[in-house]
Formats: C-alpha cells, sequence, structure tokens
C-alpha cells in the first residue's frame, strides 16, 4: 500500500518493494527432519504472478516397491487461517479469496520407484504450484496463509520411503504470503452538512472518509480523546464515488462541572495499534461551555432617576448625575447571554 501526504516513510505501514521477489525462505518441516521445505516470496506485488516451491528429500530402502506419493496444499485467507474477513492480521488486514487466484485444494501427486537393489537409494521429489495474485479495488496490503497436509502413501504405507536423514517425511510448517497493495490510501475528515453546532450537552458528527473504499481498515479503527467525559462512537458506512465515508458521533456531557469552553482533539488509530489512520491529522472540535459566565463586554448597567409619580421600580429617564439629598437612583444591569 501506498499512504498518502502526512505519513513518514518507515512507520507502521508496509511500504512499496522495489523487487518483486524480496525474499525467499525456506520453511522447515513440522519435526526435526526437515526433509520438505517450501520456498515462497515473503511478498508479492497485487496483480503479479508467483510459484511455491515444494522439494522432498527422501531415501528408499533396498528390495521395496514403488510408492505412490500425495499431499495437498490449501489456501486460506489471513495469516491465521481466519477467512472472515473480520479484523487484522499481523498489521496487516485478511485477505479476501478472490485477492489470489489458486486451486483450493492442490494435490501433489507423484511416485517412487521400487528399489529392487541391495542399498538404499536417495532422491528429491519436486512441486510447483503458480499462485496469481488479483487486483482489487481497496488500498490495503493483505495476507493469506498456505497448509499442508500429511503426506500420504495411497498404496504401500511407505515401505521404505524415508527422509533422507532416516527420519519420518513430515509435514512442512504453514507458510503466509504478503501481497502488497500499489493503490494510495487517503483518509479525510468531512462536516456533514445536517451536523449539530458543537457545544456542551449536544451531540455532533463528523465524517471519516476513506479513498478508495477499505474492506476492514477503517471498519476497525480505534477513536480517542483526551478530555474527560466526550465519548466519540462509530456509526453508520456509505458508499459514494468509491469512497467510504462513516459516521463518526461524538457525545459532550451534559454538565462538565465547569463554566470554561472545552477543545477535544478526535484521534483515529488503526485499531489494534498505536499508529495513527496514514495521512490524517487528529480534528480539533471546539464545544462552548452551555454554563459559561458572559464576556465582559457583553455586561451593561445603565442608572435611572426615579421620577415622582413612577410606580415603585419603574425607571424611564437615564440619570447622568444626582444631586445629594435628592432621589434614590436605581441602576439596571443587563447581561446578554448570548445563544447559550
Amino acid at each position: 500500500m501506498r499512504t498518502g501526504p502526512g505519513l513518514a516513510r518507515g512507520g507502521g505501514r508496509v511500504l512499496k518493494w522495489t523487487v518483486l521477489f524480496g525474499v525467499v525462505f525456506a520453511v522447515g518441516a513440522g519435526s526435526a527432519s526437515a526433509q520438505i521445505t517450501v520456498s515462497v516470496p515473503e511478498t508479492v506485488e497485487e496483480g503479479r504472478r508467483f510459484s511455491l516451491e515444494l522439494t522432498a528429500k527422501y531415501r528408499k530402502a533396498p528390495g521395496t516397491p514403488r510408492n505412490s506419493v500425495q499431499m495437498t496444499l490449501t489456501a486460506t485467507a489471513g495469516s491465521s487461517g481466519d477467512v472472515s474477513n473480520v479484523g487484522r492480521v499481523g498489521g496487516l488486514t485478511a485477505a479476501e479469496t478472490d485477492d489470489y487466484r489458486f486451486v483450493p485444494t492442490a494435490i501433489f501427486s507423484t511416485f517412487v520407484l521400487a528399489n529392487t537393489g541391495t542399498a538404499a537409494v536417495t532422491g528429491t521429489l519436486r512441486l510447483s504450484v503458480p499462485i496469481n495474485l488479483r487486483g482489487d479495488r481497496d488500498a490495503e496490503d493483505e495476507e493469506f496463509r498456505i497448509t499442508f497436509n500429511a503426506l500420504t502413501d495411497i498404496l504401500n504405507s511407505f515401505n521404505g520411503l524415508v527422509g533422507q536423514d532416516g527420519q519420518p517425511l513430515a509435514v512442512p510448517d504453514p507458510v503466509v504470503i504478503r501481497i502488497e497493495d500499489d493503490e494510495e490510501q487517503t483518509f479525510e475528515w468531512e462536516t456533514p452538512d445536517d451536523a449539530a453546532s458543537p457545544r456542551e450537552g449536544t451531540p455532533t458528527t463528523r465524517t471519516l472518509k476513506a479513498d478508495p473504499a477499505p474492506h476492514n481498515m477503517v471498519w476497525n479503527v480505534a477513536l480517542f480523546t483526551e478530555e474527560a467525559g466526550y465519548v466519540p462512537s462509530l456509526g453508520a458506512t456509505t458508499l459514494t464515488s468509491g469512497a467510504t465515508a462513516r459516521t463518526v458521533t461524538i457525545t459532550p456531557p451534559d454538565n462538565d462541572g465547569n463554566r470554561e469552553d472545552d477543545t477535544i482533539e478526535l484521534r483515529a488509530f488503526l485499531a489494534g495499534t498505536s499508529s495513527l489512520l496514514p495521512g490524517i491529522e487528529p480534528l480539533e472540535i471546539e464545544f462552548p461551555d452551555v454554563h459559561a459566565l458572559p464576556e465582559a463586554d457583553k455586561i451593561t448597567a445603565q442608572a435611572y432617576e426615579d421620577r415622582e409619580g413612577d410606580a415603585v421600580g419603574v425607571t424611564t429617564t437615564e440619570a447622568d448625575s444626582v444631586a445629594e439629598g435628592g432621589e434614590p437612583v436605581h441602576v439596571r444591569v443587563t447581561i446578554d447571554r448570548g445563544s447559550n
């Protein structure tokens, strides 16, 4: 996956490799014999093709009949074998079954000739399985897993057939292939047209938009605010013009016990990590306090004379001055509390 602006190279995401096959490694067998090895690339670019190479080195005892050897290979989505596509696998999204083209159960079937001689003979069995990776519309690096079942001899119960070290031919461990996506993933915050104005006691909404639409990454995004009492939650998902938008509702406290405005910082993390979504800064939102005291320029005072004949408390004439021993003067204080 290529990430949009704002993500430091070398951060929490896998960056683009410049070669198709980065590292080829051998996976040993499930026992100490390690006579069956598997070679696959660790990382392959989306839309490319590679081969899984399986090699079994054997020793055939003298005076033993022909062996017909069979093993099956099974591909599943995700390095944990989880095909539900829920959650993230090792920091990467579990591949979907249509991200790769591979016979669901590929059969490794061959035979070893009878050994009619008087001494043991050695040899090598080889299997090459082509796997095609398909392009998808998201921008996520993904993983899928290939497992191997028991090696079986369908005719002769492994007559005289063992590994070259004399140990049984054990099943190799599963292998995981990472699909590297070269799309650029971008995220951004938006304010919906119908969002309520932020204020204490009133929930407001924002939209977290991803382009192109990811399958899993944004679904499991973790939201965080440092300000106590403010609760962010993920809501409905919409898909427009190839981009995915997910509603985020921020619920402030009804009364936080002070008379100060609050500014929260809404952060979106990759689920299960301490890394922010790539290319997107935290979102600041100011929530005015509904119990805030008015500003000084919103408080005015006027003095009025108490004229003869006026009802008690009724003042109509503004007083600029008053004579010593004269009529009482009333002061009217006006406080503009605004829309809060």
